[in-house]
This record gives C-alpha cells, structure tokens and sequence, in this order.
C-alpha cells in the first residue's frame, strides 16, 4: 500500500475515485457546488431522488462522464453533522476504502479530511482518514 498527502486543487488531480463526504440534508456549496456543475448536476439528481441520503455508512459509486480528471466519484454518508466525532469519520474511512477495494479500484483521492469535524485541525482528520483506511484495507495473510 502506498499513501501519498497532497495539498493540490482536485479538478486537475487524475485519480480513478475521488471520495466526497456528505452529511445528511447538506448542501452542495464550494467545491462539492463546483464538482456537481461538472458533472451536469448529478449529485443533486442523485440527492433529489432519494438514491442518495448521506446516511452514516452509506455508499454510491457514480460515473463523472469523463467530465472531471477522476473517473468515479463515491459519495460518502457522513451521517447527521450533529455529533459527528473523530471516530466516526475513522470508520466512515475504513469503510468506504473496503468499497472502494471490492469495485476494482486501485487508487483513488480522497476528501474525508475536509469534512468538519469540531476541535480538529486539518492535519489530525487527514491522519485520522489515513488510519482508518489503513484499517480498512488490513487483510491478514497467514504465515504457513
């Protein structure tokens, strides 16, 4: 496994999934705003319809169209805002890396550390994603 941190714009970073956290009744504004303009407004479509909620735990894998320099985006459920602690967003990681793993997909961005989470700086919710996607993708291999 190899984990590589970058403070970069995401619309030009090529990666094959780009993970987006969303709480539960969110917006879209800023870059989420910018990302569901590209993508003819599928995320609203998505959120609209009801396919997508932004439950804790819940997973959509959806096509950009080539429409954004990552080929899949995978919303994430971050669950209520209200709350939402350090442990959650360590699961939430650990989660929707193993999503990712069982798709196919081998490398993928994420915006996890973004997401607010009280009392934590950028750079401990990076370390706290990292972790829980280490955790995630930790498969124990038996010595014979």
């Amino acid at each position: 496994m190899k984990i590589i941190t970058k403070n970069e714009d995401i619309f030009p970073h090529k990666t094959e999934a780009l993970i987006i956290g969303l709480f539960e009744k969110q917006k879209l504004t800023g870059y989420l705003k910018r990302i569901d303009d590209a993508i003819n407004n599928e995320i609203s479509f998505i959120i609209k319809e009801k396919e997508f909620k932004g439950e804790f735990k819940e997973i959509k894998l959806i096509s950009t169209h080539r429409k954004l320099s990552a080929n899949k985006i995978l919303l994430t459920g971050l669950g209520k805002e209200k709350g939402f602690a350090s442990e959650k967003l360590r699961r939430l990681s650990a989660v929707t890396a193993k999503a990712l793993r069982n798709t196919g997909i081998k490398s993928f961005s994420t915006t996890l550390h973004s997401t607010n989470v009280k009392g934590i700086n950028t750079r401990k919710k990076a370390q706290i994603v990292t972790e829980g996607i280490v955790l995630g993708l930790y498969d124990f291999k038996k010595y014979i």
